[in-house]
This record gives C-alpha cells, structure tokens and sequence, in this order.
C-alpha cells in the first residue's frame, strides 16, 4: 500500500505518460457539427474531455448562418477570432463591428451576443477555460437567449 506522498511523487511521471499518448491534432473534417442553445453550429475541437492535454482551456470553431445570431449568454472570459464573415458583436451593451481576420476579446462574466450581418456564413475560432473555471468554482454559464433569425 503505497501513501499520498509517494502518489505526488510519481505523479510527474504518470503525467509525462498521459502527455505523450495525447492527440496533437484536432482535423476539422473529422469534427461534427451540433446544434446548442448558443450556437447552430459549433464543435469541440480541443479539450481535455476529448483527450488533449490542456490545463483547462478549449477551442470550439463556430457558424452563424446568414441573417443569424448567437445566444445572449453570459461566462468567463473568451477570446473570439473571425474566420469568414462579417457582423457586429454587443458586449455588456456595447456594439463592436468586425470582418474576416478580427479578433475580440470577451471580458470575464461579460454578456455577448454575437450577429451575422453579411451575406455568407461566418465562421469563428473561440479559446475559452471554462473546464478551468470550473476546477477553481468559478465556472458559471447563464443563457439568456437563444440563437436564432436576427429581427
């Protein structure tokens, strides 16, 4: 029967282990779309719940369809990058317009919606840490509304 300190010692090794078994590489192609509440389309390309070893960060790729929008919602902090598109983005109020190759930066338990406003489907990249967030109890998701047609 081994003691709680020889477990912390070889708990480096045991994680070196688990790094290099790890996937490196997430293939788009490989990756279904689903349908949440926030987004008509969004897939989990990396995270530690599908094998990558992060220390708590994800990176989903998004689509709003034309003349869409995301759910209202309210989380962590994120980090958003345009793909293909063109819209507008209300921070706690606040409207910010963005195209292909911008970058936004969500504050923590900032609320965020974001709207198609060009005529093809934007495409996003997001990092967030929510499994992270959780770890320490500060993970919190409040949707307030969801995705749908911009009125």
């Amino acid at each position: 029967m081994t003691t709680f300190y020889e477990d912390w010692l070889a708990a480096g090794d045991r994680i070196q282990q688990e790094f290099r078994r790890s996937p490196m590489v997430a293939r788009d192609r490989d990756i279904p779309w689903v349908w949440t509440r926030q987004d008509a389309k969004v897939k989990l390309m990396v995270s530690n719940d599908l094998g990558f070893p992060t220390m708590g960060s994800t990176v989903l790729k998004g689509e709003i369809p034309v003349g869409w929008h995301t759910g209202k919602h309210i989380h962590g902090e994120e980090s958003i990058h345009i793909l293909n598109g063109q819209g507008f983005s209300l921070i706690n109020g606040q409207r910010f317009d963005w195209h292909k190759g911008s970058t936004l930066q969500i504050p923590y338990r900032a609320e965020h919606q974001h709207f198609n406003t060009g005529n093809e489907p934007v495409q996003y990249i997001s990092g967030m840490c929510f499994p992270l967030e959780v770890f320490v109890k500060l993970g919190r998701i409040q949707q307030l509304e969801d995705c749908g047609p911009n009125a």
